[in-house]
């Protein structure tokens, strides 16, 4: 049975006044939080105080979730202050909370105001002259694609992360860092989301190494249950990182709905892959593009006849899969011929937004009392 998420919004109005409306038991915990952060920013840090940020994964992982909600939309403001040394220390405070503290944060970062207030940062500083702007304007496109690439195949359960990174990207701001770089540390070592492909069992990995990771596949029908481990825990910046499973071969177990769902996320994932490769680069073959094209080729050679089924037995899914087999060669066709260096990339990228239905939300202004918020910064 597929999991239904629905989105945890932390709307943040100009009048809002930090841990004014909790109890009194969550408001000693909620002050807690916020001094810890306070200490994490504090503008007058030469770097970034680690201790301080692990104290805030431990304040947040055991919070209420009254608590965690104030606590997100303080780190908002700390994170749009209009000093760039407080918007850097809040970056760092932020990939050490996305490292560690798992699902719940993973939603709260995804949500549309605060992936609003992340690519405003980015855009902000970008823009802006100086040293200082400039540091902190790399560290939030580094944290942009590093979050983008890790739930790139997350992206039906977190859309916005993945959908921020690709708007920026097509916008043209000046990334640095290479594309799917194998060197990050991954981001889904202590609290495990699965793949959010259709019918998949969400459970926690077994605390692997890194490279016994990296030879693990995907899957659509099953996950190794694990636990998690505090060692584990890491204050530097995530990445990507590769959940267990075998290629897709086992057709017969699943329905026609569930193989047009699972191929359709493959599918989009592999031309999402292509299509965020900068202008100018080259696209290379990477562990995600090579387990998409594994789970890809064996559905795809059963098109034939599930369409043949489908006239006899399900005829409304009909054109649906015909569209869905042409998408599924075209993108095969475009990354063969990309690795084969026998298409250019503009070409590549020319028929592959062909296959895309529509073109993905973008990231504007969910309200604009959040805008306004700034109005209140302390910081600036």
């Amino acid at each position: 049975v597929a999991v239904e998420y629905k989105e945890t919004t932390f709307s943040m109005n100009l009048f809002w006044i930090p841990g004014r409306n909790l109890v009194p038991e969550d408001k000693i915990c909620f002050d807690e939080i916020q001094k810890v952060i306070d200490t994490a920013t504090n503008d007058f840090l030469i770097r970034p105080d680690w201790d301080s940020n692990m104290a805030c994964v431990d304040l947040m992982k055991t919070s209420t979730s009254y608590v965690f909600n104030e606590s997100i939309m303080y780190l908002r403001r700390k994170l749009t202050s209009n000093n760039p040394k407080t918007s850097l220390l809040t970056l760092r405070l932020l990939e050490t909370l996305m490292n560690n503290c798992g699902d719940r944060f993973y939603s709260a970062v995804n949500d549309k105001n605060f992936i609003y207030d992340l690519g405003k940062t980015a855009r902000k500083y970008c823009s802006k002259p100086g040293i200082d702007c400039k540091e902190t304007a790399e560290v939030a496109l580094d944290v942009v694609q590093a979050w983008g690439e890790a739930f790139l195949t997350k992206r039906q359960r977190y859309p916005n992360i993945t959908d921020l990174y690709f708007e920026l990207r097509k916008d043209g701001l000046p990334f640095k860092k290479v594309q799917f770089d194998s060197t990050r540390v991954p981001i889904f070592n202590d609290s495990f989301v699965a793949l959010s492909g259709p019918n998949v069992n969400h459970s926690r990995p077994s605390n692997t190494s890194s490279s016994a990771s990296s030879n693990r596949k995907f899957s659509i029908n099953e996950t190794k249950p694990s636990q998690s481990n505090e060692q584990h825990r890491s204050s530097s910046s995530p990445s990507s990182h590769r959940e267990a499973s075998e290629p897709v071969d086992s057709l017969p177990e699943l329905s026609i709905s569930e193989i047009m769902s699972a191929l359709s996320f493959f599918v989009s994932v592999l031309r999402d892959l292509i299509l965020a490769v900068a202008d100018g680069d080259r696209f290379n073959k990477s562990e995600i593009s090579e387990e998409m094209i594994e789970n890809i080729r064996p559905m795809s050679l059963k098109m034939s006849d599930l369409i043949m089924d489908a006239l006899n037995t399900q005829p409304e899914k009909t054109e649906a899969l015909l569209k869905l087999n042409e998408d599924c060669l075209c993108v095969v066709d475009v990354h063969d011929k990309l690795l084969a260096k026998s298409m250019s990339l503009r070409e590549a990228k020319r028929l592959l937004q062909q296959t895309v239905s529509s073109e993905p939300p973008s990231i504007a202004p969910p309200e604009k009392a959040v805008a306004a918020s700034n109005l209140l910064d302390l910081d600036s």
